[in-house]
């Protein structure tokens, strides 16, 4: 009887230290899952090094049927997590700032679909090699990027 006792209780331990064991190796996968998303939004975004993307389709700023020029605006996005606005003035781009206006010239990735750009939050909707679309907090606007060519 003693033995079948032992036996029982070394099959319910067992039994624990498996499925403990089998949440474990979920919870590390899904973590790993998560690193991996975060590597290729910011590889993505900046190329391993750096990006310029231009800003394609934002009501906010501008109509593209009201400009002979187009697009107007560009953004750059670094891997160290620095990010600057520029605007189009005939071939060259000339780092542009909203006068009264002091902003925090850094970006960062707080999860997998939401990026701070500056003082403010973007819901990220699509980001592949050469689109960026977001959906601005502040401005409550949809930005849709290409990559500079």
């Amino acid at each position: 009887m003693e033995t079948l006792v032992l036996t029982t209780w070394r099959l319910a331990t067992m039994r624990i230290f498996m499925r403990n064991l089998f949440i474990l190796f979920l919870i590390s996968l899904s973590s790993c899952n998560t690193l991996n998303k975060k590597e290729v939004i910011i590889e993505n975004l900046t190329e391993g090094n750096y990006k310029y993307w231009d800003i394609v389709d934002a009501p906010r700023f501008y109509n593209k049927k009201e400009y002979s020029k187009y697009p107007l605006f560009c953004y750059y996005f670094n891997k160290k997590g620095g990010w600057k606005f520029y605007r189009y003035q005939d071939t060259l781009l000339v780092e542009y700032k909203v006068p009264d206006i002091v902003e925090s010239q850094n970006w960062e990735l707080l999860t997998d679909s939401t990026i701070r750009i500056g003082d403010r939050n973007a819901h990220i909707l699509k980001l592949t090699i050469d689109t960026f679309v977001y959906f601005d907090d502040l401005w409550k606007v949809k930005i849709v990027l290409a990559k500079h060519t």
